[in-house]
């Protein structure tokens, strides 16, 4: 159960953004830019701030000027747009709708490098050795989780990868092959991996 919900929370905006659609930015974002933001930022002419939303039609044109949304992301979600001072404000779920519509518009592939969506992530099972990992990493252990009899032990005290201190040379031994060695759950285990499935 945990590796399901550790998956999930390491892509949670994957699965939430639904793609830029030509419909949403039409019917949902224009009218709240219309109502809130064309009066200072649509001017042609001299727009404030030198943004222009107003030449922002479609969702196409909005992937083609990507540089402006981070900067009214910015500002629709600390507050200051529009100005605090102006008579109507959008509401909190208008202020919403349109930080989500920036948000998917940044998750997707900018046109101008010319790449493809790839569409959804492919999410792979961890390996045991990887889950043992995982789980050693987010609690700070420092023995394995499960036994790995085809683990390599060393015995070099100077081995410490993580503490960037490597030596010269280094003593592996040979374990036994189903040797046990301190583990914190020495009955259980995972089945082993498949070597063809990756």
């Amino acid at each position: 159960m945990l590796l399901g919900r550790t998956s999930l929370l390491l892509f949670p905006t994957i699965f939430l953004l639904p793609l830029v659609s030509q419909a949403s930015f039409e019917t949902e974002v224009r009218p709240l830019l219309v109502k809130h933001c064309y009066d200072c930022h649509g001017d042609e002419q001299n727009p404030k701030g030198g943004v222009n939303l107003e030449k922002v039609r479609s969702a196409d044109d909005a992937l083609k000027d990507r540089a402006i949304w981070g900067s009214v992301l910015d500002k629709v979600e600390s507050l200051q747009m529009p100005p605090p001072k102006g008579k109507v404000q959008p509401t909190m779920e208008e202020r919403q709708q349109i930080l989500r519509w920036i948000k998917t518009l940044a998750a997707l592939p900018d046109p101008a490098l010319g790449t493809k969506d790839p569409g959804k992530p492919v999410l792979r099972r961890l390996t045991r050795l990887e889950y043992n990992n995982t789980v050693r990493d987010l609690f700070g252990l420092r023995n394995d989780i499960f036994m790995f009899p085809e683990r390599l032990p060393v015995d070099d005290p100077e081995f410490a990868p993580a503490a960037g201190k490597m030596p010269k040379s280094t003593t592996i031994t040979v374990r036994e092959y189903g040797l046990k060695y301190p583990v914190l759950l020495p009955e259980a285990g995972l089945p082993g991996d498949s070597r063809a499935e990756h």
